[in-house]
């Protein structure tokens, strides 16, 4: 028979393949699982304790004893609150802690007032019987629903554990040890120790195996989490390879807005296939995201199947997969807004019935034409042009057709301004005109504009005649600042009326 001594040593070789094991599985996990320090903690305390076992005689008996069960001790206690840590519980364990401090007073009492082995010994197994069904009661009610079915083996595992140490109990109150030496041999105690390393050897295995469930469990809540909040978002989502920009995810929304189907755009690449409209814009969010790992609401250009442009509202997310780079990007629809807010600046820059530029504009211009070097030295033209009696044509044929008079004087401005200048209406029957000269004079322009707009038109079988009045002001001559050049340009207008009408005043001929 094997002696006694020699089981504490090769329990003790065990013991510490398992708790490397377990200080592997702690600093793998330790992130995502909390109370796998205390199995850890509790390899560690176990593998102290039977040291300090087999080394009684070599060191101090009384030190030996203390150490070797306050070891213990806290691993028994290890066991309990690691599992209960390992499953959320969230309340501090008093009760543990009160046993375990309780159960060491006891055991120096035995120790130093009243020597008695047996007593240590029965204390020892009776705590490991207490927590280990403490435990497997926990794991019976405690853990989640959809976990329960991981804890079963773990928890046979601890009945087994209680069963060894209820065997210990019963047969050293039968058969207590002969004298305080715990080397002396007992077929009992053999029996105890062979049986214990394997349960212990069998708890380690079950541990690992349900940090393994558990983990394969939540990934696979995560993934199902992110697979429905993927393929159900209402933002359009992609994920793509960092390097090549290959697509290997794409969700509803997003195959929606671009018209394509799933097996058309997977494993291609938004670089060599023209979904984004330029190749530079993917390069500037990887030079973006290699900075920061996140960017967030810039705007891109997506080209759809048949070719149509979308404005999109781009973020993304640098994030890792197997090791692997990947950037995961959202996306919303921003063409409609975009174009509600080109129609919103329309009507703020442009008169809302001829669609002319409005005076801010206007003024813009004038003041940009004339600090452009090519074009401030040479003369430009700035004119008041209002209809003669446009109440008449009101009053003879109603508003609609004044208001299409209008439009109709304001095209045929445009149609001859070219992109020599600008004309905006002031309000009412009244325009304004910036034009440039080049290198010719500009009386023969207003002259000509003059007499282009004098010709009848016709609106809805109506013959139309207009009559307008036109006075010019001339830029460097008449002044550099555009609201004197209009001022005068009315004054000049407002003196044509007074002297006939139909008339285009000059200022260097008043």
């Amino acid at each position: 028979m094997l002696d006694v001594r020699t089981l504490y040593a090769l329990q003790f070789l065990i013991l510490i393949i398992s708790t490397i094991i377990m200080v592997q599985v702690y600093v793998f996990n330790r992130k995502r699982f909390t109370g796998l320090i205390y199995w850890a903690l509790m390899m560690g305390f176990t593998t102290l304790g039977v040291l300090m076992l087999a080394l009684r005689g070599i060191i101090p008996v009384n030190l030996s004893i203390v150490l070797s069960n306050f070891s213990l001790y806290l691993a028994i206690a290890s066991i309990h609150i690691g599992i209960r840590k390992f499953f959320g519980a969230k309340t501090v364990d008093i009760l543990t802690l009160v046993i375990i401090l309780n159960a060491f007073l006891i055991s120096l009492f035995f120790t130093f007032a009243y020597e008695s082995i047996l007593v240590r010994t029965l204390l020892l197994s009776a705590l490991y019987l207490v927590f280990c069904i403490r435990s497997a009661w926990f794991l019976y009610f405690h853990p989640q629903k959809e976990t329960r079915e991981q804890t079963i083996p773990i928890k046979i595992n601890l009945v087994i554990i209680s069963l060894i140490n209820l065997f210990r109990i019963i047969t050293l109150l039968c058969y207590p040890y002969e004298t305080e030496n715990i080397f002396e041999e007992n077929i009992f105690e053999v029996i105890y120790f062979v049986l214990t390393t394997m349960a212990m050897f069998y708890l380690i295995f079950n541990m690992i195996t349900m940090v393994s469930k558990k983990l394969y469990f939540e990934v696979k809540q995560e993934q199902e989490k992110f697979n429905i909040l993927f393929n159900q978002s209402p933002t359009a989502s992609v994920i793509t390879r960092y390097q090549k920009g290959e697509i290997i995810e794409v969700n509803p929304r997003l195959l929606s807005i671009l018209g394509y189907s799933r097996d058309e755009i997977i494993g291609k690449s938004v670089n060599d296939d023209g979904i984004l409209l330029k190749t530079s814009t993917r390069q500037d969010i990887i030079d973006k995201l290699k900075t920061s790992g996140i960017i967030s609401g810039i705007e891109i250009d997506l080209r759809s199947k048949d070719g149509r442009i979308i404005h999109m509202l781009y973020s993304a997310v640098l994030i890792e997969m197997n090791g692997e780079p990947y950037v995961l990007a959202s996306m919303e629809d921003i063409t409609e807004m975009n174009k509600l807010k080109e129609t919103l600046h329309d009507l703020a820059t442009h008169d809302f019935l001829t669609h002319l530029p409005n005076r801010d504009l206007f003024t813009a211009f004038f003041h940009e034409i004339t600090k452009t070097p090519i074009l401030k030295d040479q003369q430009i033209g700035v004119a008041m042009m209002d209809f003669d009696d446009f109440k008449n044509i009101n009053d003879a044929y109603g508003h609609d057709i004044g208001d299409r008079v209008l439009v109709h004087v304001a095209k045929k401005i445009e149609k001859a301004l070219f992109t020599r200048g600008m004309v905006t209406r002031f309000g009412g029957d009244e325009f304004a005109i910036i034009v440039t000269s080049g290198s010719t004079n500009l009386d023969p322009f207003f002259r000509k504009l003059h007499d282009d707009l004098s010709h009848p038109i016709n609106i809805e079988g109506h013959e139309i005649k207009i009559n307008m009045s036109i006075g010019v002001t001339y830029y460097p001559t008449d002044g550099n600042d555009i609201q004197v050049l209009l001022k005068k340009a009315d004054l000049l207008l407002y003196q044509g009326k007074k002297t006939g009408k139909k008339k285009v005043v000059f200022s260097n001929e008043s």
